[in-house]
């Protein structure tokens, strides 16, 4: 947390203490500003080394104001919790119009308090900002085609003069406010990211309008420096830059439903399973381009080995998924809570997309595994966003497609073919040798058996994910130890059935109820004295 004063610019003497932090969800920055006998604060934080530094600062001043940026229990967690002692020391409130009303009814959807998973008390707002009798006149956006943000105009007995812009998008009530040549974006550049795009209030329309409206006032010259809502200070010129971020992000972002409490509670849930999928998927990828890499080496391919050795950076997604284990076990220990855990888990997808980024074709890699990874993250984001993948399901016979992948799963006969097919071709000839090299062998002692009781057998599903899916049982199984893998198809009273049955009782079936429904199916774990089976039911669309 910074701990030094600095002048604000364009304030005749006004100074800044930054109580600035590591980015957190459940705490925001808060900025402490004096000139002669006033006391700012713009957010109140809920942090209780925040709150030392307020009440420091208010007991060093005549008169202390606090100007919120919007209602989000972040923001006002000190505020809520600790109201008694900023009403001793006098200080007057200030908060947009739907904001002050939302703290005064202690509603818990638009402060998040629901979220937070926490009861709230009524707080007063003592000067409500920007009603509809309150703009002081609009800033254009430029050409009026971006629409505008409406200003109002706060003079302190000091002359201390700040100027609060209605910044909708991110919440009803979001506010910029200047101060001098600063500017305080509140949660601004946060709004189109997972887990914070849809929560209660937010609105793509209004998000693109102030974002163009505040990157005019960027431009304009008023501004020399920009603070956001968590985090760093940031220069203008990144501040614009992260503007058009936004813009561009919000404009392609699927239709999102409300990240309400249910949706918090599912993106957990996947989260949980992101950790344990991860934490089997890539350290297989890792395997096995290390694998391919050292029997290259054998053959004097040095420098295709050395290709498939830096592909992907494995040491990378290795420490960003041990991290998120660690964090993992916070979250278990009650130390984070629920949203936290989320939006590590999208930081977490972020990081290892990176550290993917040259990895998404790899010739000498089960592509399977790769759509598998792939999907892994991008169905993480998907859940946090609300983007519902069964919308592009199609209408297939199961048998068509499933069972010709379960041949080539077991079988290298293809990749045989490809080697003498390319033997005249040396690169070409080089990436066959790499994907037999880095053939699985875990299925040569298990036996995979398909029958289908009847065709065509129609479902609505995506077909090559639902193949996927079933080869991420099938490995598990094998790798469980199981001798043989029975899977049927047929139809019961009207439904499809897919049941998977393996020798091995006691299988870890955790997840695959969220992966199969992304399939368009129900998935229901059945124990025999036998083995284990995972029965998928699908509608019959024939």
């Amino acid at each position: 947390m910074d701990t030094d004063w600095t002048e604000i610019p364009g304030t005749d003497g006004a100074r800044l203490l930054p109580l600035t932090r590591y980015p957190d969800v459940t705490c925001s920055n808060v900025f402490v500003i004096r000139r002669d006998a006033d006391c700012l604060i713009i957010d109140a934080g809920s942090g209780d080394d925040q709150m030392a530094a307020i009440e420091q600062a208010l007991g060093e001043s005549e008169q202390g104001y606090l100007v919120l940026t919007h209602c989000h229990f972040d923001h006002v967690g000190n505020l809520i919790r600790h109201r008694d002692r900023f009403s001793a020391a006098g200080v007057l409130v200030y908060a947009q119009e739907e904001g002050a009303c939302a703290l005064e009814d202690a509603d818990p959807a638009p402060t998040l308090a629901d979220m937070f998973g926490t009861e709230i008390a009524s707080v007063s707002v003592d000067i409500p900002l920007l009603g509809t009798e309150d703009c002081s006149g609009p800033i254009c956006t430029g050409a009026g085609t971006a629409g505008t943000l409406r200003s109002q105009e706060i003079l302190f007995p000091s002359g201390l003069s700040v100027t609060a812009y209605h910044a909708p998008g991110h919440s009803p009530d979001s506010i910029c406010v200047r101060v001098g040549g600063h500017l305080f974006l509140g949660d601004l550049l946060f709004a189109a990211n997972p887990g914070v795009a849809g929560l209660h209030g937010w609105n793509r329309q209004h998000l693109l309008e102030t974002a163009a409206g505040v990157r005019h006032l960027l431009s304009s010259g008023m501004i020399s420096y920009c603070w956001s809502g968590h985090g760093r200070g940031i220069a203008v010129p990144d501040a614009i830059r992260a503007l058009e971020r936004l813009e561009e992000e919000a404009e392609h972002l699927p239709n999102i439903i409300r990240f309400d409490r249910a949706r918090l509670d599912a993106s957990t849930g996947y989260a949980v399973d992101l950790l344990d999928e991860a934490g089997r998927i890539f350290p297989i990828i890792a395997g096995r381009l290390y694998y391919l890499s050292y029997y290259l080496d054998l053959l004097g391919e040095t420098e295709e080995a050395e290709k498939y050795r830096t592909l992907l950076e494995n040491d990378t997604i290795d420490q960003v998924l041990t991290q998120f284990q660690s964090f993992a076990e916070q979250f278990r220990e009650g130390e984070k809570i629920d949203i936290q855990f989320v939006l590590k888990a999208a930081q977490v997808v972020g990081r290892i997309e990176a550290a993917m980024k040259n990895g998404s074709d790899v010739p000498g890699i089960d592509v399977s595994l790769i759509r598998r990874a792939n999907r892994l993250l991008s169905d993480c984001l998907s859940t946090i966003y609300g983007d519902d993948p069964r919308g592009y399901l199609q209408s297939v016979d199961i048998t068509t497609h499933l069972e010709p992948y379960l041949a080539d799963l077991t079988s290298p006969a293809d990749l045989d073919r490809a080697m003498i097919e390319a033997a005249d071709d040396e690169e070409a000839f080089r990436s066959a040798l790499a994907a037999r090299i880095a053939r699985t062998t875990l299925f040569d002692r298990t036996l995979i058996r398909y029958t289908a009781a009847q065709r065509p057998l129609s479902i609505r599903t995506d077909p090559l994910r639902l193949c996927d899916t079933v080869a991420g049982v099938c490995e598990d199984c094998a790798a469980e130890g199981a001798e043989e893998i029975a899977i049927t198809a047929g139809e019961v009273e009207g439904e499809i059935l897919l049941s998977i049955w393996s020798d091995r009782r006691g299988m870890n079936a955790g997840g695959y109820a969220r992966r199969f429904e992304r399939c368009g199916g129900r998935c229901r774990i059945e124990e025999s004295p036998d083995g284990t089976g995972i029965v998928v039911t699908f509608p019959n669309t024939s």
